[in-house]
């Protein structure tokens, strides 16, 4: 817990309950009633807070034979990989980030026990989709498969078609 301070307030899951002597750290196992493993998609955690989440503290304690893996994605550089036009097209746009997407692991995910909260229907937030990167000042991509649901200002088909080409540039990055 004071390695996770040093880098600012502790959060805890607004879906998600935590330990009972320490509500902000959150146990990872798929439970039997749970589509897929916690995490098995590409996704940044909790992208549909507020106030996007500094850092995400990880330790394995029991690892499974398969898929117990953890990756990261380079957003600079998918960034820097994207054509122009959409770069063009995107540059100044925000996107809906919905905690919906948690829908992927667990069929009914308001019945989850998160922390003495509500379980929201949906739990939404716009954010700019090119962000600054406050320590390096290099332009970074801020979407997910996972969360991000559309572009706002464009259309349904539109957004869809610029997320894939998006979320197909940062495959090729892994």
């Amino acid at each position: 817990m004071a390695l996770a301070e040093k880098f600012g307030p502790l959060e805890t899951h607004a879906y998600v309950k935590g330990l009972d002597k320490f509500p902000e750290i959150v146990r990872i196992i798929k439970a039997e009633d749970e589509k897929n493993q916690w995490g098995e998609n590409w996704h940044s955690d909790v992208s549909y807070n507020i106030k996007p989440t500094k850092a995400v503290i990880i330790k394995s304690i029991k690892i499974p034979p398969v898929g117990g893996d953890t990756c990261f994605s380079n957003m600079e550089l998918a960034w820097e990989t994207l054509d122009e036009k959409i770069k063009k097209k995107i540059k100044d746009k925000k996107a809906i980030h919905s905690s919906l997407g948690a829908e992927f692991f667990i069929d009914n995910y308001k019945k989850m026990e998160g922390n003495g909260k509500k379980n929201y229907d949906e739990y939404s937030n716009e954010h700019p989709i090119v962000r600054t990167h406050p320590e390096t000042g290099k332009k970074i991509l801020f979407v997910n498969w996972t969360y991000t649901q559309r572009i706002v200002g464009l259309d349904k088909e539109e957004s869809d078609e610029i997320l894939k080409k998006i979320f197909d540039i940062k495959l090729g990055l892994n």
